[in-house]
Formats: C-alpha cells, sequence, structure tokens
C-alpha cells in the first residue's frame, strides 16, 4: 500500500471522526432548543415539531456515516476496528451531552438513574446495529469477491452492503413503533382521529428519516469514501 493511499485512508477516516463529532453537537444543540420551544409558550407548536424532527435526523445522520464508514473499511481492508471504535466514542459523547444538558437544565431531577440506564440502553441498542453492520459487510465482501461476473458482483458490492444494514436498522425502528403501538391499543380501546394521524406519522417519519434519508446518505458518504480512497487492486469497484 503505498503512501499516498495511506494518506488518503487516514484522511477518509478522521474526516468521518470531525463529520460525527459535529452532528453530535448540532444535534444536542437542536435537542436544547427544542426544549426551550416545547415549554416557551411565545414559540409556534411547530417550531417545536420541526426541532424534533431535525435532531433525530442529525442522530440518524451519525449513525448513517459510521455504518457507511465501517462497511467501507470492511470491503477496502483499511480496518473496521478503529471506524468501530470511533463510532462507540461518537455515541458516547452523544448520549454523554444529552445526560449532562438534561441534569444541568433539571430535566431528570430525581430520575438521574433512570435516565442513564435508558441512555446506556439506546447506546446498546445503537451499537447493536453498527457491528452488525461489520457483520454484514464482512458475509457480503466474501459473496462479492467470490462472483467473476460484474452484474453478479454488484449484488454484493459495498453500496448495497451499506445500504442492507442501513434497512436493518429501519426495520428495527419499525418494530419499536409496532411495539408501541400494539401497547397503545391494548391500554385504550377508543382511538380517535387525531391518535391515529399521529400514529401514521410516526410510521411515515421512521420510513423517511431511517428509510429514504439514511441510504440517500449512505450511497453518497460511500462514494465520497470512494474518492477520498483508493481501493485496493484485488477489490472490485462498482
Amino acid at each position: 500500500m503505498g503512501k499516498i493511499q495511506k494518506k488518503n485512508q487516514k484522511n477518509g477516516f478522521i474526516m468521518t471522526v470531525a463529520a460525527m463529532v459535529v452532528l453530535v453537537i448540532l444535534g444536542r444543540g437542536v435537542s436544547y432548543f427544542n426544549t426551550i420551544a416545547a415549554n416557551d409558550i411565545s414559540y409556534a407548536a411547530w417550531v417545536s415539531s420541526v426541532l424534533a424532527y431535525l435532531a433525530e435526523l442529525l442522530v440518524c445522520a451519525r449513525v448513517v456515516l459510521a455504518i457507511a464508514g465501517i462497511t467501507y473499511a470492511v470491503y477496502s481492508g483499511t480496518g473496521a476496528g478503529k471506524f468501530l471504535g470511533a463510532a462507540a466514542c461518537a455515541a458516547l459523547l452523544d448520549y454523554g451531552a444529552r445526560f449532562l444538558i438534561d441534569f444541568v437544565t433539571n430535566a431528570i431531577v430525581g430520575a438521574e438513574v433512570v435516565a442513564a440506564i435508558w441512555l446506556f440502553l439506546q447506546f446498546v441498542f445503537e451499537m447493536l446495529f453498527v457491528v452488525l453492520s461489520c457483520a454484514v459487510a464482512g458475509v457480503m465482501k466474501r459473496k462479492f469477491a467470490s462472483k467473476e461476473i460484474r452484474r453478479q458482483a454488484e449484488k454484493y458490492s459495498v453500496n448495497r452492503s451499506c445500504t442492507v444494514s442501513l434497512l436493518l436498522v429501519m426495520l428495527s425502528r419499525i418494530a419499536l413503533e409496532i411495539w408501541y403501538l400494539v401497547d397503545f391499543m391494548l391500554a385504550y380501546s377508543d382511538i380517535t382521529s387525531t391518535e391515529t394521524a399521529s400514529i401514521v406519522g410516526s410510521f411515515l417519519k421512521v420510513i423517511v428519516i431511517y428509510g429514504g434519508v439514511s441510504v440517500l446518505l449512505g450511497e453518497w458518504y460511500v462514494e465520497r469514501l470512494k474518492k477520498q480512497n483508493e481501493l485496493p487492486q484485488n477489490v472490485k469497484r462498482d
């Protein structure tokens, strides 16, 4: 591996880490202002809603970059371990910042332990799919390498592997929404039209953010890493 290639790969890793940190900062900032808007009657109700969607989108984008970086690292043979470590550190920074902000603003007074456990479970849930993306990439890379015909190999390309991992995240979110829906319907029998619209909106939000947006962002970032780095000769380009 040449010096220029090593430098490009290092730059790609640094770029990914920097982007994730920026997304953490932006996400926490938006969430903080969302809390203010939600508790201040001088703000219109839609302001809080928009900020809440934006905050979730920023968190989703951080996870997408982590999965895209890990997937590309597996395919290029540049070591997925450092990307896994960076993803874990970025997630810890994010969830740690959430707890600190809630603690300082007295949003979790008397419930600090419960809040810490809940955030830890979210961290574990996220990392489960980040690690899973590494396994998915490993399996698909082997299939990719075994195909001699380009059209057949494209089914297992780095882009496709990243998309599969992101869709698994989306399916997990849909499963959670179904769980919440079943729990809600068991507790309340008379569901209003407003509640029905909210339920539909929740499912659409998951599909749009964790499906459409995340897949497009993942595709774009993988292509960005391809331009930043040079794949080894024994790895097919898709």
